[in-house]
């Protein structure tokens, strides 16, 4: 019986002691603080660190193409507090930090509960690190947990946080910290999490998806909603009574909130334009543009590049009897010189056609595609279009050699019309006009237009040249097909947004005008194809083909005024 009176008694002491120890502790916390602090280092040099940002790459428009985390595996993608929206924000301060405008940056108050609560219980029940303070440990530690914590780390810390709050405001603290909490899957901030995980934006986030993303960061595995959302949704509920007692929240928000189904977003990584994404993740494009600090704008259209990458595979399925098994497409902007769709290969995951080879960038024999920029140059130099041409059996003295060219058909027409043999894509008479030109001078026309790949001496090339016997890449191609489309100014490609258009004039546009008039007539091109073939589309459209030696190149580069598209169609092993 005195046994039963004595443990009221006893209960009493074990709290008295555990006041005491309490107050003993926050006692000398304070002393050693006040030493730590004069001594501590301001955190705020290392807000620049970017471990916790992902790199998204996007189209033109925004829409995300691919997303690419850090070594850490983060994929945050940084944004401003304002855009962060008001209830995720409030949300997030009432569970970590309710008192975050009263204090700077040590919480004394929130100390003692919690220290008293751990020593009691014996373990620990509730932790006391402000805002302030999680952000100085997550900016000491890049977002790893410490391999263990002491006092005097917690000391430091909270010195620290003091010092920061001295040196930024309020706001600026909040951003930082929230666009530098983990909510799970690589996710980190509230941008990247919001999207991922309800596919909205973070300011457009419901009280019940704001109060479910609020409490992730204490435990983002324990408490993965897309593993245990019933774990998650108890957290949930607790943050929401306590918004709903700080008078955030009216009673029937408070109800509406509970009620409302949580939805999550499929967990999606996409994979758009994946040749032009994993050149641009290399920085193998520098000459086309390179990746920025958290983003890079590409200039890509993606519903144009899905209906390009769609005909393309449409395409090469009909033709598969024929043995071209692949092809590969970039389609330009004639005012900005920007890329709008870059297909690389037909399929990125077929490996019988080694799709993932990027023949946009590959090196091959354009064939008789290099053909315009021959008359160009000869119209420069008085050849006019109608002058007459002797397409016959001819052997031409060549620093290699004698060359002896013959047309595709192994045919001779006779006496012809430059603009005919042009538009018809006579060997003979292209050659006839290569070799009036000085020695040298074709190539480094065709350097200046942008085939930068044609990097061996004129004579290694010699007067098969003309018929393409160089390697360069359809993107070069491309983009010397610009200038003729731009009537003889020449412009760089781009890939990324930002980049100012610089002309310079390479070719006289009145030598342009014969060639694009000779191109864009479909009567014209029945002596090359035998027919009027696939490019009379009932509007002008400039069309020049090629097919390398031994066909094992089939390219097509067309443009209207607005723009260039070229094709190329093989196999990747050649």
């Amino acid at each position: 019986m005195t046994a039963v009176w004595l443990l009221p008694s006893l209960r009493c002491g074990r709290w008295l002691r555990a006041a005491g120890f309490g107050v003993l502790l926050v006692t000398c916390a304070a002393v050693v603080w006040m030493v730590y602090r004069a001594g501590a280092g301001e955190p705020s040099d290392r807000l620049g660190d970017s471990w916790h940002r992902g790199h998204a790459i996007t189209d033109r428009n925004g829409a995300l193409l691919r997303e690419l985390p850090t070594a850490e595996g983060r994929r945050g993608q940084p944004t401003t507090l304002h855009d962060m929206g008001d209830r995720l924000v409030v949300a997030t301060i009432v569970a970590e930090d309710r008192r975050f405008y009263e204090h700077g940056g040590f919480d004394a108050r929130a100390t003692l509960r919690a220290t008293l609560q751990n020593v009691i219980h014996l373990r620990v029940v509730s932790g006391a690190s402000t805002i302030s303070q999680q952000l100085v440990k997550l900016l000491d530690h890049g977002g790893r947990q410490p391999a263990g914590r002491t006092v005097a780390m917690k000391l430091s810390e909270t010195a620290r946080a003091q010092n920061l709050e001295t040196g930024m405001s309020k706001q600026a603290i909040l951003e930082a910290y929230l666009n530098r909490l983990p909510y799970g899957h690589g996710w980190v901030g509230p941008k990247a999490a919001s999207v991922g995980m309800f596919g909205v934006a973070p300011s457009q986030l419901s009280w019940a998806q704001a109060t479910l993303m609020a409490v992730l960061p204490r435990a983002p595995s324990y408490l993965d909603p897309y593993r245990h959302l019933e774990r998650a949704r108890r957290r949930q509920r607790k943050l929401l009574q306590l918004l709903r007692e700080a008078k955030w929240l009216s009673a029937l928000a408070h109800e509406r909130a509970l009620s409302e189904p949580i939805q999550l977003h499929h967990i999606h990584t996409p994979f758009e334009a994946p040749h032009l994404v994993e050149s641009l993740r290399h920085k193998a494009l520098s000459r086309y543009g390179a990746l920025g600090v958290e983003a890079t704008a590409t200039t890509i259209d993606l519903p144009l590049q899905h209906a390009v990458e769609g005909a393309t595979r449409a395409h090469v399925a009909r033709v598969a009897r024929q043995g071209a098994h692949n092809a590969a497409v970039v389609v330009i902007d004639n005012d900005s010189g920007e890329v709008l769709a870059y297909v690389g290969s037909a399929n990125w995951h077929d490996r019988g056609i080694a799709g993932q080879v990027d023949m946009v960038r590959a090196r091959r024999q354009p064939g008789s595609t290099l053909k315009p920029f021959v008359y160009a140059m000869a119209f420069e130099r008085g050849v006019s279009p109608a002058h007459a041409l002797a397409d016959v059996p001819t052997q031409f003295g060549d620093v290699i050699g004698q060359y002896q060219p013959h047309n595709f058909d192994r045919t001779f027409a006779g006496p012809i019309s430059a603009r005919e043999a042009l538009a018809g894509s006579l060997n003979v008479p292209a050659v006839r006009l290569g070799a009036s030109l000085p020695r040298g001078a074709l190539l480094t026309r065709l350097r200046t237009l942008g085939l930068t790949s044609l990097d061996r001496e004129a004579e290694h090339y010699g007067l098969s040249l003309v018929l393409g016997s160089g390697e360069v890449t359809l993107l070069e191609l491309g983009e010397a097909y610009l200038a003729l489309a731009r009537g003889g100014e020449h412009i760089a490609l781009s890939v990324t947004e930002g980049r100012a258009v610089t002309p310079s004039r390479v070719m006289a546009a009145d030598a342009v005008a014969a060639v694009t008039e000779a191109l864009s007539d479909p009567l014209a091109r029945v002596r090359g194809l035998g027919t009027r073939g696939p490019f009379d589309f009932g509007y002008p459209v400039a069309v020049k083909t090629g097919t390398s030696s031994g066909f094992r190149d089939s390219w097509t580069v067309g443009y209207t005024r607005e723009r260039t598209v070229a094709v190329w169609m093989g196999n990747a092993d050649g």
